[in-house]
């Protein structure tokens, strides 16, 4: 909905609440949530509140045991917001209820 908006700021935060979600199944995709979300934040101007930066860290912290945190969320950076809602959607398919884990 928030994509559908044009609010870029609601899907950031968006992106890090679903990263935060799926950290346990899916690391590598929550680290490419977070990039995708500072791209979309910074890209507007914003900055983080102290609530989400730090959820930003718990994800990150958390992702850092996949040994790829960094890397995954260089390319999540990268992603266009479309790709980024595209993963935030397919992602939070997999684990609603019914959805396929």
């Amino acid at each position: 909905m928030r994509h559908d908006l044009g609010d870029r700021l609601g899907i950031a935060e968006s992106l890090i609440g679903l990263a935060a979600a799926v950290l346990p199944a899916e690391p590598a995709d929550a680290a490419r949530l977070v990039g995708a979300a500072e791209s979309l934040r910074s890209g507007g101007g914003a900055v983080p509140t102290p609530r989400l930066q730090a959820d930003v860290e718990l994800a990150l912290a958390a992702a850092a045991g996949a040994g790829t945190v960094e890397g995954c969320r260089a390319e999540g950076t990268a992603l266009p917001q479309e790709q980024a809602v595209e993963l935030a959607l397919r992602l939070s398919g997999r684990f609603a209820p019914g959805g396929t884990t």
